[in-house]
């Protein structure tokens, strides 16, 4: 009986314990995040505008990882309507399109110019090719990436792109 009511207690402790556990980056993540100038999860509607040879993204910001997006920082709600233009070749584009359309992508970006559209906005592009595209996880090892990330802004947060 005894031996019951311990392991009960060190299953609770553990479980308690547990959830802090494992928010660390893997090191292609970690290069990623400190080479780019934002880390963010977006709404990837896709609406798109003529920029030259190449298109240019807009995206809603659901969580920006470093803080650096708004000057609210982290700290996003439903109501907030930051935006992220990121302009990207076609190839880009296409993979987006054909890959990742409809779901909540995980962007890892590059400040390209300064006072984008008048002064308003700041325009981005893709850290590199497709790996600065993740797909946000909603299973329990997307869950856990998606804290580790915030976890690394926590602890390295940047100032206000704009």
């Amino acid at each position: 009986m005894k031996t019951r009511h311990i392991l009960l207690v060190l299953f609770l402790a553990l479980a308690l314990l547990l959830p802090g556990c494992g928010k660390t980056l893997d090191a292609e993540t970690l290069a990623l995040m400190e080479a780019s100038d934002a880390v963010c999860r977006v709404e990837a509607k896709l609406y798109t505008y003529p920029y030259g040879d190449t298109v240019v993204l807009e995206c809603r910001v659901r969580e920006d990882y470093l803080g650096n997006l708004s000057t609210r920082g982290r700290d996003l709600n439903w109501n907030d309507q930051v935006i992220v233009y990121v302009e990207v070749d076609e190839d880009w584009y296409t993979l987006v399109r054909e890959k990742y359309y409809g779901y909540d992508l995980i962007l890892f970006l590059d400040l390209l110019e300064e006072e984008y559209r008048g002064g308003k906005w700041n325009l981005f592009v893709p850290h590199g090719g497709e790996e600065s595209i993740r797909l946000e996880g909603r299973d329990g090892a997307g869950i856990r990436y998606m804290e580790a990330l915030s976890a690394y802004g926590k602890k390295h947060p940047r100032e206000a792109e704009g």
